[in-house]
């Protein structure tokens, strides 16, 4: 048996950038990763879903304390120096997204994170 498939009503799968602004966000997963350049730096991959059910990615490095201990205070955590993924998922926080333009195609990009202590920064 063969399965023919109108490709026409497809769903387009590239997305333009999300608007500029404050969302509500949960962090649906977040995993932890090293570079594999000749200078490893760690990182934890947060998938940031919005109630929209669209998608934005980013990245906690160690070698940025500063943008670790904001999105900590955002979900609530106590944070002494050590996140992991674990204390991450599935909490909510809001973001403020920006659209950044400098790459090949413009991208969604989060500036600011804000939680149960309002703590904010840019980045």
């Amino acid at each position: 048996m063969t399965m023919q498939f109108d490709m026409t009503k497809a769903q387009k799968t590239e997305f333009e950038p999300i608007p500029e602004g404050d969302y509500n966000v949960t962090i649906e997963d977040a995993t932890e990763g090293v570079t594999e350049n000749d200078k490893p730096t760690a990182y934890i991959e947060m998938t940031l879903r919005l109630a929209s059910n669209r998608i934005v990615w980013d990245r906690l490095w160690a070698d940025n304390p500063i943008k670790a201990t904001f999105v900590a205070r955002a979900v609530g955590a106590d944070f002494d120096g050590e996140l992991t993924p674990a204390m991450l998922k599935g909490k909510q926080v809001s973001i403020h997204l920006v659209i950044d333009d400098k790459g090949d195609k413009p991208r969604n990009k989060v500036t600011m994170y804000h939680g149960a202590e309002q703590a904010s920064v840019p980045f």
